[in-house]
């Protein structure tokens, strides 16, 4: 029963989460240490995680209660179309979780309660909607970019952190217009395409080197070896493209958010919290042996 419920929500992606919220978190304290941060940080950071994960779980329980006529005939084993979970319950949980992360944002401030309302919004839009396609996919990048903004927010959010979380956004984008090929796999092309974004979001990396948000340039080297390992990653699947290999890079990238989160911190200049970030791929991973993640 409880492997039902974790299943259902995605429990192993709980830890790109963490990752989102507290890259995020460390990156707005430190863009403000020169000025009066008088926010109790640790109290700000709990809030955010929880609601953060509220509305995260609540989108995969969604996506669950809205797919449940194609889970029928694709993933009979899931727990809704199985019946090991009710309907009726899915929804409740979907819609409570909804509740309780704007709650959790609120408690934070004005700012932060504005983004996690178009969180929901992006969030039921993305579930209720047509899930094929780059504008499914762009939506799904932004639910992944507005949770970045509402964990800055809880600090500080200025037009400069906004446009940092631009990478996650592309990267994000290009892993759901990959996974939205992972039963049929029947267009290859997908993954030139979404490198070709991938890449794109790291053009942005550079930019923000050059106008000084980010000033650890020692990053643009791991970011250029984490780039050659995902086109050597990219060039197999493409050459080798079925829907075992797709299911595979698919996990790989969802769990690739963590580097990616620990790249951000890393470039700014916070060298032990990127390595010590990096530790979460492992409980995620080990997670992700027992309950799916896609």
């Amino acid at each position: 029963m409880i492997r039902d419920y974790a299943q259902l929500i995605r429990l192993p992606a709980m830890f790109t989460v963490f990752s989102n919220v507290i890259a995020a978190h460390l990156i707005a304290v430190i863009y403000w240490s020169g000025d009066d941060v008088t926010i109790n940080q640790s109290g700000t950071l709990l809030l955010t995680i929880l609601a953060s994960l509220c509305l995260y779980h609540a989108g995969m329980v969604l996506n669950d209660c809205y797919d449940y006529d194609i889970d029928h005939h694709e993933r009979p084993e899931r727990p809704l179309p199985s019946g090991r979970v009710a309907r009726k319950t899915a929804w409740l949980i979907a819609f409570t979780m909804l509740l309780l992360g704007f709650i959790f944002a609120s408690l934070i401030s004005i700012q932060t309660a504005t983004i996690a309302a178009i969180l929901v919004v992006a969030i039921i839009a993305y579930d209720s909607g047509p899930r094929q396609g780059w504008r499914a996919a762009i939506n799904m990048g932004l639910c992944r970019y507005f949770n970045w903004l509402m964990a800055i927010s809880a600090i500080g959010l200025n037009w400069e952190l906004a446009l940092m979380p631009i990478p996650v956004l592309c990267y994000v984008t290009a892993l759901t217009r990959i996974s939205q090929d992972e039963v049929q796999a029947n267009s290859p092309e997908i993954i030139l395409k979404a490198a070709g974004l991938i890449l794109a979001g790291s053009c942005c990396w550079l930019i923000w080197f050059i106008f000084g948000l980010f000033n650890f340039h020692l990053a643009l080297i791991a970011l250029a070896i984490a780039l050659t390992l995902l086109a050597l990653r990219f060039l197999h699947v493409y050459q080798d493209y079925n829907p075992a290999s797709v299911k595979a890079i698919v996990s790989a990238l969802l769990f690739g958010i963590i580097p990616l989160d620990a790249l951000l911190l890393l470039s700014s200049g916070q060298i032990m919290a990127a390595v010590l970030l990096l530790l979460l791929l492992f409980p995620g991973k080990l997670a992700g042996r027992f309950i799916y993640i896609t």
